[in-house]
């Protein structure tokens, strides 16, 4: 009778180095990757076939200058100061009515002013680089995605600035105990984070945080420190647009009055140049 275990010694022999070429293959593509200046290095899924990064901060513009500009940290935001929101207003701004990428100065409570769409990102590298995710797209971030670790997202005070924290698709867990993971309703408290471990153990390994930073109705700012709102590039009917809106005890997808006042965080898709221009 013919011995088998010499095939099956190589047979095993064969499917480890096939493993561990694989491996180095998808460390290779990560450490070749080519993120865009002002991005966090993370890779996030938006469909089952296309791969984006987020910038390291929400939009902001200064009317007086004519400039725009992504925060300096992820946890940053203006907060009250939109209040200040005028065609020659001299402070920094970062509540936007929809699609006001042409006119960010709009603080009008009709939304007939917001009719048509203009990405905020056509400020933001070449034309289409830079793009404000669809509904379907901030969907899929938030609950669709099937990553090895699992973790999607959680609430967390990040630097004493309450948010919620996005997990890339190659998120580690042993890199930290997150708590309540991909949890709806837990409170921000549940991840209590220092600056330096953000740095640290978060963004250099591509994690995203959305502070909340409240919205604005006309010329009243309101809900920062305790909401999160942030467009989509999604309108619904002709006076509602969708948002990413979270707080502590929600993160839902849900439609706004276009003429709100809401954050601004932008994406580039790495992999599919014709998804640029939907």
């Amino acid at each position: 009778m013919t011995d088998m275990r010499p095939i099956l010694v190589l047979l095993v022999l064969l499917f480890a180095f096939s493993c561990a070429k694989n491996s180095d293959s998808e460390s290779a593509d990560k450490e070749d990757r080519v993120f865009p200046d002002n991005a966090v290095k993370g890779v996030f899924s938006v469909s089952d076939t296309t791969e984006v990064c987020f910038a390291k901060g929400n939009v902001r513009f200064n009317a007086k200058f004519n400039s725009w500009e992504c925060s300096e940290h992820q946890y940053d935001y203006i907060g009250v100061q939109n209040e200040h929101i005028s065609v020659c207003n001299g402070n920094w701004i970062d509540l936007f009515g929809w699609g006001t990428g042409s006119k960010p100065w709009t603080c009008s409570c009709k939304n007939t002013d917001y009719k048509d769409f203009y990405d905020w990102g056509q400020h933001f590298g070449d034309f289409g680089e830079w793009q404000t995710l669809s509904n379907d797209e901030w969907n899929y971030v938030l609950f669709g995605r099937q990553t090895a670790s699992g973790v999607l997202f959680a609430k967390a005070s990040v630097n004493d600035t309450n948010g919620l924290m996005l997990f890339p698709d190659d998120w580690e867990k042993t890199l930290y105990a997150v708590e309540n993971q991909n949890n709806v309703t837990s409170p921000y408290s549940s991840n209590k984070i220092t600056a330096p471990v953000w740095d640290s153990v978060f963004q250099s390994h591509g994690v995203v945080f959305l502070p909340a930073a409240g919205s604005r109705n006309g010329k009243y700012v309101s809900g920062y420190k305790t909401k999160g709102f942030y467009w989509t590039s999604s309108g619904n009917k002709e006076t509602e647009a969708f948002v990413l809106s979270f707080s502590g005890s929600s993160v839902e997808m849900k439609t706004l009055d276009r003429f709100y006042g809401c954050s601004v965080r932008l994406s580039f898709f790495l992999n599919d140049s014709e998804s640029r221009q939907r």
